[in-house]
C-alpha cells in the first residue's frame, strides 16, 4: 500500500527552513481527520472547524501571494464599518433562506469585493472593461498559474446576484439545481467553504511552485479570455 502523505516534526519545519519555504510546506499541510475519528463530534464543532480553516487558509494565501507579487490578493484595509466581516463567515445554524442569503453576501464581500483589482488592473490593457473575477482570471493566465478559484468566485457571485442581493426567480432555481445536490442550504454552504479552503491551499502551492520554475509571460492584452 502506498502512502500519499509525509509526516515531519514541526520543529524541523519551524527552525531549519527559510520563511518562504515554511509557507510552501504549510500550503500542503493536512490536518488529522478528527471528525472521522470522533463520531460523536457535534455539528457545531464540525462547522467551527471548517470556519477556522477557511480564515487560516485565506490568510495563508494572502501571505504567499504577497511574497510572490509584492502585494496582497485580498485587500487588507477595511472601512471601520466593514471590519465585522473578519468574523462573520459562519456556516448557517439552520436551513433558512434568510441565513443562507446573509452568509452568501458576507462571503462575496470578503472574497470578491476584497480582490485587489487596482493591482491586478496594472497587468492589463483597458482594465476598466473587466470585472474583478475576470481580471483575476487574466492575471493567473498571464503567469501560467493553474487554479479553479475563479470558478468558485463566480459561483458565489451568481448566488449573490440571483438571490441574496435581489428577489429570486428562475435563475436562482437553476443555480440551486446545478450546485446543490442536497437541497439543504446549510450543508451546501459548509461544503462551499471546504472547497474554498481547498482552492486557497492549492493556489498557494501553485504560486510557490510557479515562482520556483520561473513561469512568467509578457504583459497580457485587454483581449484576454
Amino acid at each position: 500500500m502506498s502512502l500519499s502523505y509525509v509526516s515531519v516534526l514541526l520543529g524541523d519545519l519551524g527552525e531549519n527552513l527559510p520563511y518562504e519555504e515554511q509557507l510552501y510546506w504549510k500550503s500542503f499541510n493536512v490536518t488529522l481527520q478528527k471528525i472521522e475519528q470522533e463520531p460523536d463530534l457535534s455539528y457545531s464543532k464540525d462547522f467551527a472547524y471548517i470556519e477556522k480553516y477557511f480564515y487560516a487558509n485565506y490568510d495563508n494565501l494572502n501571505q504567499v501571494w504577497h511574497l510572490r507579487f509584492g502585494w496582497p490578493l485580498f485587500k487588507k484595509d477595511l472601512h471601520d464599518d466593514d471590519t465585522y466581516l473578519e468574523q462573520s463567515i459562519r456556516v448557517p445554524t439552520n436551513d433558512s433562506a434568510k441565513q443562507f442569503d446573509e452568509q452568501i453576501l458576507y462571503l462575496a464581500r470578503f472574497t470578491i469585493d476584497k480582490l485587489n483589482k487596482g493591482k491586478l488592473d496594472e497587468q492589463l490593457i483597458k482594465p476598466e472593461q473587466k470585472r474583478s473575477i475576470k481580471t483575476l482570471e487574466c492575471f493567473l493566465n498571464k503567469h501560467k498559474i493553474k487554479s479553479s478559484i475563479c470558478e468558485m468566485l463566480r459561483e458565489i457571485q451568481n448566488f449573490r446576484s440571483s438571490g441574496s442581493a435581489h428577489l429570486k426567480g428562475e435563475n436562482y432555481d437553476k443555480l440551486k439545481e446545478k450546485h446543490m445536490p442536497s437541497p439543504n442550504r446549510q450543508t451546501y454552504y459548509a461544503e462551499l467553504l471546504k472547497k474554498l479552503v481547498a482552492e486557497f491551499t492549492m493556489l498557494a502551492g501553485e504560486l510557490l511552485h510557479n515562482q520556483e520554475t520561473g513561469s512568467d509571460t509578457d504583459e497580457i492584452t485587454g483581449g484576454c479570455g
